[in-house]
């Protein structure tokens, strides 16, 4: 008997355990706390900075990083055991750069235990959309850096306010040797909740974090001792001591510009360390390194904690910056990947010795874009400028490592053999997978080409295709067949003509087609359909749109996206009319160009198929220059597959979610995602190569996010306009067998991200030869993620990474000439022990998703290459350009004195393999040649000479001379930035520079200061030397700097990049944009939609725009720039002085002396008084002398460029002449503007006074830019008075002032009275202001008597005392019922008695004055109604709410008590419900009321089984149109059984005849019949669908079988068919006919059929009344076999034929189908078919029928010629026909594989626990691989599951596996009494042929 054991989570957690002990050993001190008992608190003190916000890093250098670094200092010396902790490793270089004193002073407190480095990475990233690898690399560089720099690190990842976190991170983490992570951002709206306070959280692969996810803000000031009784802290720790651990973690500090925490705070901590255990909790207080917690938990402890296994993502606060800012997520992803082929290409470069390792360069370019993952940089949430300085670093790091990698596959280059009759072209393959893909390149030729030719390493021409020329300059593609990271040669020739190899590609101004795929595009421009071919599948089940969906989200705009925009219909799509034009047609790709524009945006896509094995994807390139704003912009893929779940790509491992729900409705994902349908039979997987925002509204459909443009502009940050300009990006669609591990999604991936790159290079000979592959992994689910030179050895890092989600065994990884010795370490490149190697091969076993990474020492290369050799050149320097902190104006670059630190200028700089020697640096010295004219003598024996130069004046051209030949070279500006995409806020426009940057400074010094984050560049520059040539004459133009040359022998230069290898863009032409009295000013690409705004100054009122704005009456606003330029100008109107002017102001308290009371009166729009303390504030002005005041202003938050939700909301002013005794002058209540302008009548004051109530919408910080009065001019006033309503005052005539409605209980909104509101009928709207005094009044309704109104109430929870549920029956419109609590919630009203009920009224937040954007509505709720409070029925219900007051209209209804039942709480992020009132009314319209309705049909004819919509419009008895939302509309037919309707009016033809429909509405008591509409119920047209008409096998062997498949596409509701066939009945008898089980699927069928000469007549159907079949199904299986004699046949499935769904619609064909089917013997020999009929065919190659030696037995297809297909068959019945194999190779039960199998065993008895219930599931794989393997599983316990295995030949062979209960007898004690027996071995006998022995085995479940 043999047992098999499941291994569990447990011993993987038993594994990490052992992990955990060994380090906790190592760096816990002999005092560790002991939590199993030592009841400890952690506080854990911070300063939260965010490097880029609402700043950008320039202010973090110059303000927030001394004011870190010297508060701390401070708190160390006044509080003994104070510690702080500060994250990013990146800050810490910021320290260094600019405060060397104060860093050293930083360091000695790291020293003293005092100041801990925490977090472990470079900077604070965010964690969803960078890569896994550049996790690991934020982690290796922060950790690397405090190590080198401080000999400490941390073991934690330390994130408190990072936007939510992936299902990937515990892995990551884990495998960098950490061990905690700590957050409280989930406060923000987790989609999971917080799990637990302290816990183990798992990722992917099953290792873990031990979390703190609930240690509150970070902002957390003490008050009161934490270990005292009654702390909520005390409490945590007898909490989790429940789990064994006695421990708390909390956060204290501040944020988010720096600091230090509260003085006040950190000694509350003092004290409580002071005092030791507290007496009556025993609790202890610590102030701890953030890590330590996770260091003092042991590993047994931890396996008591709870667990949470899943992502930790949020539903909403996070979701937006998925997507925004989208140029910074491309360039990311880039740069992630160029980083990964140029560390790959250079590892190889090394070990040839070609180039050495980059690695100080490499290291550089990845520090530089991964800090900018930070967690409000890399979401796109941070300040304009912030993205100007991040944009030029990604361009810059792209930049280097192009440079780098060009280099190092130059070196690799030299090592090949490029002998080409063309020009050799040396292709880079950086993935782990084989792949043949199509390369692009431009390729530069001697002379201009006609046409090219292409071929591979053999010399045999492979597709390829002229794309385009520009001059001698050609753009190609080619197909190449490509290694593992490896490279190939390819040889492209100049041809008279082009390529004429048949590739299978077509295309037409509708189609695309290749081998693989068909795809179609409609009139819209949309692809309508893609047919898989090869597995017969359409993939879509309506076309794939563009949508254009709402945006509105405001608060945080940039931040989120909200789900009931996501969740409603789009607004508009993409539509035609649209351009198409053909721009490739083959033979190597296909490319159909669909161009778009939509309210001025244009959208351009290149939808592309691709020749080659690879060709499985199709590709839509898009290019959309976007100016939508509130828009969200979408694709759609709707499939023809259906999950309840989707599969996303995280880069390390995957996820499955489920459809769209209110917590999880915009999800994050990597590099694809994947549908694969329930049956497992076929999945689509969407890829893209930019794009992180997915959702999933529906089981088919799955959604892609591309651009986000909210609603909302956070202040100045101007998030209104972001993305506006130009967007590129790419997505694939991938249809595939199975599921995406079967179907190699994530090798699919892998080529969409890493293109092939092509180098262009020159003729030599090599020792690596033409085709090259450096490493290779032997199981596809295996893949290379990083391949890098260690960081303290010699030795290779190669990191790999396990795909497929299941354990592998046996993988062999080979790389270069063999491996010569291997250890395994973790990702931070600590050792973890040996690993093993043989035959110079690496063989490791892995688990699932399991990052490893490997330390490998290579074997040499068979032939070395040498570097190259290079030479100083000495230079004539002029030019003092270099200065240090101690003298910036020792030097300087340009007129301005700016200089470059000496402390940064090296004395070497390397760059792309060459070595410069620069100038020395001291105070004095030249370091620098201003040009003019100079000649310079070059070293003789060099080809080249390279300079490092730059320009002072901009990009300027001039003449170089090498020699006697003048050269234009192009010397880029020294300063401008290398790259910038469009950015309408800053404003920027795209551009960028393509010269190699060798060195930049990371700040310039002026004469005064260090210009923070203030690059300085040096670019390379090449120049041939000619032939006998030595000299370099400079220009003469002393704007031109060369700080360098080197005089070298590079062949590595000789190969250049020919692919682009990142994002290439010229600047346009530009024009210039004029703005008098705002911003916007500046030179923009022509076209540009550009961001202005009005500056109004102190004592100016804005008026409107002149010139062609977007909105002239709005001071925020656009403009398009035409041409030749526009000057536009913000209207401006000048008021008389400002009283408040720079005079004595005070204030009941201000922040610091930045934010005090006189910055709120000196007239400078950028500064502000700002109060933080609760309560009511006030700000008191004097103004020197009495006044009559006329006119008082107040600009707030939004005009300073903050977040308009913090304007001030409530308050007044107050006037005095004492300023002892007050007045109230003026009130404003519920004001959202950025500016408030309020007219007075003259009023005398000296001193004025502004009393705020309430300070913001949001919050309760006040925050004042300006406070200004004025009394002069005289204005003349419009006394407005606003009756049941807000807005009432004095105001400016002729202006236009907002009004609201104020709408108590008991009442609702119908319109307004008076003259000039701009909408009556909107409770919110505005009034234009005439002369004379002015009133207008909201007209109410009144409801009548509220029966529900202060009666008994109940309710599943509640908040508190004053949040109780009677609150929302009391009548009063500001109190209200609240419940924060999860799940479902209702309210419960005792009526008191029965009481008929037709009307109900529920107001919301925003009734109650709480968030107005409608973020807190109710979203989702019905009442119910009982006449015993136990039996209820739902009288109405109400979905995706967003309105302030929903009022409804139902069918009468009696109830004793009624209950509002809210399943979705709000239409936003939160748990919170907020009822301000519940009321209920038998409403009887007394005065207006409902007085006719009619109804109308669009298409009154009507075809059977179509449906059509009733339209129902009614009157009010005052004429007005009535409001239908709340009333009750019921539909009837007169004879349901010709047309019936639903509840919504939708109407169903069902047989042919004629009806009357009409409809009844209820409102308000009364109720009305609407007018007739005849129906006319046609009969339905014939369906125009695809038939299917397939054969097996596409020659029949003579006497040998062929089964013709007829199926259908796209049916819907299939039942019955007629199908009429016609065959070569010489040739072919009917042997079978039989339905197929894709149409009965278990039902009943009929089929009956009729044979005649040829022609063939099937009826068929299923029985009974059922459904028909829908979708792609085959039908019936006609078995033909062939008489024996051979030649050309066909089959015919005539256009007679004809199919119906089950109400007899039928389905029509539009023509014959005919499929051919000739028959052939491949025994053309008559000795049987073997190699003799092979060379029979081959010696027959190429003859046509009618030429000398053609034979019609030679010709196997029939087609008349001889060809390579004849061959083919052949020698594939050579080959396959004759196997016999039917054995198997594996079998599985239950997913387990049984070890007991022997493919020579073919019965087993599987013994179950008596207790199992569920039957084990068998599967089984054939040995051969074209072998079927066919299981029939057992039913039942005991039962029996049969594996038939059917070899290709026939042979069958059949497997038993058999399930019986295992009998468990009770054990009786017994004496054992052993004797000895003699022991006899025999001798092993070899299993030969034992099919009837049984194996049992025993599976304990």
């Amino acid at each position: 008997m043999f047992k098999i054991t499941k291994f569990k989570k447990k011993m993987i957690l038993t594994a990490v355990a052992f992990t955990f002990i060994m380090t906790t050993f190592l760096s816990t001190a002999a005092f560790a706390i002991d939590l199993s008992k030592d009841k400890t608190i952690y506080t854990v003190s911070n300063a939260h900075l965010d490097t880029q916000w609402n700043w950008d890093v320039r202010t973090t250098i110059n303000s927030y990083i001394p004011k870190t670094l010297n508060n701390n200092f401070a708190l160390f010396e006044k509080y003994p055991d104070y510690q702080f902790n500060f994250e990013g490793a990146f800050r810490y270089a910021l320290a260094k750069e600019y405060y060397p004193a104060e860093y050293e002073k930083m360091k000695a407190y790291i020293d003293q235990g005092k100041w801990n480095v925490t977090g472990s990475s470079w900077d604070a990233g965010d964690v969803n959309v960078p890569s896994p690898e550049a996790l690991m690399r934020n982690i290796l560089y922060g950790n690397g850096y405090f190590k080198d720099e401080f000999g400490k690190s941390s073991v934690d990842i330390f994130l408190p306010d990072c936007f939510g976190f992936g299902y990937a991170l515990p892995s990551v983490a884990n495998h960098m040797g950490l061990k905690g992570f700590s957050t409280q951002k989930l406060t923000w709206g987790s989609a999971n909740g917080i799990p637990f306070d302290i816990g183990r959280w798992y990722g992917v692969d099953g290792s873990y974090l031990i979390s703190a996810l609930n240690p509150e803000s970070y902002t957390t000031s003490y008050g009161s001792s934490l270990s005292a009784q009654g702390s909520k802290w005390v409490n945590r720790v007898n909490n989790n001591g429940g789990y064994g651990v006695y421990a708390a973690y909390t956060y204290h500090g501040t944020g988010d510009t720096g600091g230090s925490p509260s003085d006040g705070s950190v000694k509350v901590v003092q004290d409580d360390i002071n005092k030791g255990l507290d007496p009556e909790t025993n609790v202890k207080v610590l102030s701890a390194p953030a890590d330590q917690i996770f260091r003092d938990i042991t590993p047994e402890q931890a396996e008591g904690l709870p667990l949470w296994d899943d992502e930790l993502v949020m539903s909403t606060h996070a979701v937006g910056g998925y997507t925004s800012r989208a140029i910074s997520k491309r360039w990311n992803r880039q740069n992630e990947l160029l980083a990964d082929a140029t560390e790959r290409a250079s590892v190889m470069a090394d070990w040839l010795g070609g180039a050495p390792y980059p690695k100080e360069k490499l290291d550089e370019a990845w520090k530089r874009f991964v800090w900018h993952q930070f967690h409000d940089d890399i979401p796109g949430t941070s300040v304009p400028s912030a993205y100007v300085i991040s944009w030029n670093d990604y361009i810059l790091s792209l930049n280097q490592f192009a440079s780098e990698l060009t280099n190092g596959v130059g070196a690799i280059s030299n090592a090949m053999d490029t002998s080409a009759e063309g020009v050799p072209v040396v292709v880079y393959n950086p993935i782990s997978k084989p792949r043949k893909d199509v390369a692009e390149a431009k390729i530069d030729f001697a002379k201009s080409p006609k046409a090219i030719r292409v071929y591979d390493d053999k010399g045999c021409e492979v597709p390829s295709q002229l794309v385009a020329v520009n001059g001698n300059t050609a753009e190609i593609l080619f197909l190449a067949d490509m290694p593992s990271v490896g490279y190939k040669v390819y040889d492209v020739r100049s041809t008279e003509e082009s390529c004429q190899m048949q590739t299978g590609l077509t295309i037409t101004d509708s189609t695309l087609e290749n081998n693989y795929y068909k795809v179609t595009i409609d009139s819209n421009g949309d692809i309508a359909s893609i047919i898989d071919k090869i597995n017969d599948k359409e993939l879509l089940s309506a076309p794939s749109r563009l949508e254009l969906l709402k945006d509105n989200s405001t608060s945080w705009p940039s931040w989120e996206i909200l789900y009931n925009d996501v969740n409603s219909s789009p607004k508009a799509y993409v539509e035609g009319p649209a351009e198409v034009e053909i721009v490739e047609n083959g033979p190597a790709r296909i490319g159909l160009k669909v161009k778009r524009t939509y309210q001025g945006s244009t959208f351009t896509q290149i939808i592309r198929l691709y020749s080659g094995d690879d060709a499985q994807r199709i590709d839509v390139d898009n290019n959309v220059d976007w100016s939508l704003k509130a828009t969200n912009l979408k694709v759609a893929f709707p499939l023809t597959v259906s999950n309840t779940k989707a599969t996303y790509d995280l880069g390390l491992g995957t996820i499955e979610r489920g459809n769209n729900t209110s917590k999880l409705y915009e999800v994050p994902a990597q590099q694809w995602a994947d549908i694969t349908d329930e049956s497992g039979e076929y999945g689509v997987s969407i890829l893209n190569d930019c794009k992180y925002g997915w959702d999933k509204p529906r089981d088919n459909t799955l959604r892609l996010t591309l651009i986000h443009t909210p609603l909302g502009a956070y202040g100045n940050n101007k998030q209104d306009v972001q993305d506006f300009g130009e967007n590129r990006f790419l997505y694939s669609i991938y249809g595939h067998k199975n599921d995406w591990v079967n179907g190699q999604t994530v090798t699919q991936g892998e080529k969409v991200n890493q293109p092939l790159k092509a180098f262009q290079t020159v003729n030599h000979e090599g020792s690596l030869g033409k085709n090259f592959s450096f490493l290779s992994v032997n199981n596809p689910n295996v893949t290379i993620k990083a391949v890098k030179l260690a960081e303290k050895s010699d030795e290779y890092i190669v990191r790999v990474q396990e795909t497929s989600g299941k354990p592998i065994s046996g993988v062999t990884l080979s790389i270069g000439n063999g491996i010569e010795n291997a250890r395994e370490v973790n990702g931070a490149e600590d050792s973890k022990g040996s690993a093993t190697v043989e035959d110079g091969k690496l063989k490791f076993d892995i688990k699932k998703y399991e990052p490893k990474t490997f330390a490998l020492k290579l074997k040499d290369p068979t032939q070395k290459t040498d570097s190259p050799s290079s030479k100083a050149v000495d230079l004539p320097y002029n030019k003092d350009v270099v200065s240090f902190d101690s003298k910036r104006t020792d030097g300087a670059i340009d007129t301005l004195g700016r200089s470059i630190p000496g402390e940064l200028f090296p004395e070497r700089i390397l760059s792309g393999g060459i070595s410069f020697n620069m100038g020395s640096k001291e105070n004095g010295e030249n370091n620098a040649v201003a040009c003019s004219g100079q000649e310079i003598i070059i070293p003789e024996g060099y080809r080249q000479v390279y300079l490092l130069a730059a320009s002072t004046a901009g990009d300027v051209v001039d003449t170089f001379k090498a020699g006697d030949t003048e050269l234009n070279v192009k010397i880029q500006d020294y300063r401008q930035n290398i790259g910038q995409w469009d950015l309408m806020s800053a404003p920027t426009f795209a551009y960028i520079k393509q010269d190699p940057v060798a060195w930049a400074a990371t700040h310039t010094h002026t004469e005064k200061s260090n210009s923070a984050y203030d690059f300085t560049y040096l670019f390379k520059y090449k120049i041939d030397l000619p032939e006998g040539q030595n000299t370099i004459t400079l220009p003469d133009n002393s704007d031109i700097l060369v700080f360098a040359m080197t005089a070298s022998d590079n062949a590595n230069d000789d190969t250049k990049a020919a692919t682009a290898l990142y994002d290439e863009k010229e600047p346009g032409e530009l024009a210039e944009l004029k703005v008098i009295n705002g911003t916007g000013s500046g030179l923009y690409p022509a076209g540009s939609i550009v961001p202005v705004s009005a500056t109004i100054p102190s004592g100016f009122l804005f008026k409107k725009w002149e010139g062609p704005v977007a909105d002239p009456s709005s001071t925020n606003t656009t403009v398009k720039v035409p041409e030749g330029g526009i000057t536009i100008e913000a209207g401006l109107v000048q008021l008389g002085p400002n009283l408040t002017l720079d005079k004595t102001a005070t204030a009941n308290a201000y922040i610091n002396s930045n934010e005090s009371p006189k910055h709120a009166v000196d007239g400078d729009g950028k500064t502000k008084w700002c109060d933080v303390t609760t309560g009511n504030k006030w700000l008191v002005v004097d103004l020197g002398a009495e006044y009559d005041i006329n006119r008082w202003i107040v600009r707030h938050a939004g005009s300073g460029g903050e977040n308009s939700a913090w304007n001030t909301r409530d308050f007044r002013l107050d006037v005095s002449l004492d300023g002892t005794n007050w007045s109230t002058a003026d009130t404003v209540t519920g004001n959202t503007l950025d500016m408030t302008n309020r007219i007075l009548q003259p009023t005398k004051a000296r001193y004025v006074r502004l009393y705020i109530t309430s300070a913001a919408s949001s919050g309760t910080t006040a925050r004042v830019y300006e406070f200004e009065v004025y009394d002069k001019p005289e204005v003349e006033v419009t006394n407005l008075t606003v009756e049941n309503g807000i807005g009432s005052g004095k105001f400016e005539t002729g202006s236009i002032v907002p009004i609201k409605a104020t709408i108590p209980c008991g009442y609702l909104f119908k319109e307004w009275e008076g003259a000039n509101v701009l909408d009556k009928k909107s409770p919110n709207t505005h009034i234009e202001l005439t002369k004379g005094d002015l009133t207008v009044k909201a007209l109410l309704i009144d409801l009548g008597e509220d029966l529900a109104r202060n009666k008994p109430v109940s309710a599943t929870s509640y908040v508190n005392d004053k949040e109780k549920p009677e609150f929302a029956v009391d009548g009063d419109i500001k109190t209200k019922w609240c419940t924060t609590e999860l799940g479902n919630h209702w309210m419960i009203v005792d009526l008191g008695k029965e009481c008929s009920i037709n009307k109900w009224v529920v107001r919301h937040s925003g009734a109650g004055g709480e968030n107005t954007n409608n973020y807190w509505n109710t979203k989702d709720f019905r009442l119910d109604v009982s006449l015993d409070g136990e039996n209820w029925t739902i009288a109405d219900e109400v979905k995706d709410n967003d309105k302030d007051i929903t009022a409804r209209d139902f069918k009468p209804a009696l109830a004793r008590y009624a209950r509002l039942y809210i399943t979705d709480p709000t239409t936003q992020v939160g748990n919170h419900i907020r009822i301000y009132s519940f009321e209920l009314y038998n409403f009887k319209n007394e005065g207006v009321s409902l007085d006719t309705a009619s109804i109308s049909v669009e298409n009154t004819d009507i075809e059977r089984t179509n449906t059509e919509n009733i339209i129902v419009n009614a009157k009010m008895s005052d004429g007005s149109n009535a409001d239908l939302s709340g009333a009750l509309t019921e539909y009837f037919s007169n004879d349901p059984s010709i047309a019936s309707v639903d509840k919504d009016g939708v109407i169903k033809a069902k047989k042919v005849g004629k009806t009357q429909v009409y409809a009844t509405v209820d409102m308000g008591g009364v109720k009305v019949i609407s007018n007739l509409v005849e129906i006319n119920v046609i009969k339905a047209k014939a369906k125009n669908v695809q038939f299917k008409f397939e054969a097996e096998k596409e020659i029949t062997e003579i006497n040998e079988d062929n089964i013709i498949t007829i199926g259908i596409k796209d049916a819907k509701d299939l039942y019955a068919f007629d199908f009429k066939v016609n065959y070569d009945s010489e040739l072919f008898e009917v042997k079978e006919v039989r339905l197929n089980n894709e149409f009965t699927s278990g039902k009943e069928g009929f089929l009956n059929w009729a044979d005649e000469n040829g022609n063939l007549h099937i009826l068929g159907s299923l029985l009974g009344d059922i459904k028909g079949v829908d979708g792609e199904k085959k039908l019936i299986d006609l078995v033909f076999k062939s008489k024996g004699g051979q030649g050309r046949a066909s089959f015919k499935l005539s256009k007679d034929s004809i199919a119906s769904d089950s109400d007899l619609v039928p389905y029509a064909m539009d023509g014959d189908i005919i499929n051919k089917a000739p028959v052939a013997d491949s025994d053309v020999t008559g000795e049987g078919t073997s190699i003799e009929s092979i060379v029979a065919v081959a010696k027959a190659f190429n003859l046509s029928e009618g030429e000398e030696g053609y034979k019609a037995s030679l010709d196997m297809n029939k087609d008349g010629i001889i060809d390579i297909v004849d061959i083919a068959y052949v020698a594939n019945r050579i080959i396959y026909m004759g196997k016999s194999d039917a054995y198997l190779r594996v079998i599985e039960i239950d997913g387990e594989v049984l070890a007991e199998f022997n493919k020579d065993v073919f019965e087993y008895t599987i013994k179950l626990a008596p207790d199992t219930k569920n039957v084990p599931t068998v599967a089984a794989e054939a040995n051969f691989t074209f072998a079927n393997a066919l299981v029939t599983q057992a039913d039942e316990i005991p039962g029996e599951a049969v594996i038939t295995v059917k070899s290709q030949n026939g042979t069958e062979k059949i497997y038993k596996v058999r399930f019986i209960y295992e009998e468990v007898e009770p054990e009786e004690p017994k004496e054992v009494v052993e004797e000895p027996k003699e022991i006899v071995e025999e001798p092993e006998k070899p299993i030969e042929a034992i099919e009837n022995i049984t194996i049992d085995v025993v599976i304990n479940k």
